[in-house]
């Protein structure tokens, strides 16, 4: 009966990625600010310019991902409840840029008519 528990468990990993590499809070330690990281990394920091409510990022400002010191990944436009909201802009370390618009986190698709 354990070996069926492991092996359900086994599967349920497999089939659902998501939950197991789930995301956390990372925390700006000059604001004591939060942000959400979908796939934090060891080493990761990161710095936000902008409000803070209730211990999260809020409004427009830029969050700067870094890995043990260097820079990777900016992100400039709104957040709400510490996650990516509305309009931004991400622009990566090795130049490229993206824009997009979010909802809480969640990328939006792009819809033509």
């Amino acid at each position: 009966m354990r070996n069926l528990k492991a092996l359900v468990l086994f599967g349920a990993v497999l089939a659902f990625p998501s939950v197991a590499l789930a995301g956390g809070w990372a925390v700006d330690t000059a604001s004591n600010c939060k942000v959400w990281n979908d796939f934090p990394e060891p080493g990761e920091t990161v710095s936000w310019t902008g409000a803070c409510y209730n211990g999260l990022a809020v409004g427009q400002g830029k969050v700067v991902w870094s890995i043990r010191g260097k820079a990777y990944e900016q992100y400039i436009g709104g957040m709400l409840e510490g996650r990516k909201h509305g309009k931004g802009k991400i622009i990566r370390a090795d130049g490229d840029v993206e824009e997009a618009t979010f909802v809480l986190g969640h990328r939006t698709p792009h819809m033509f008519w």
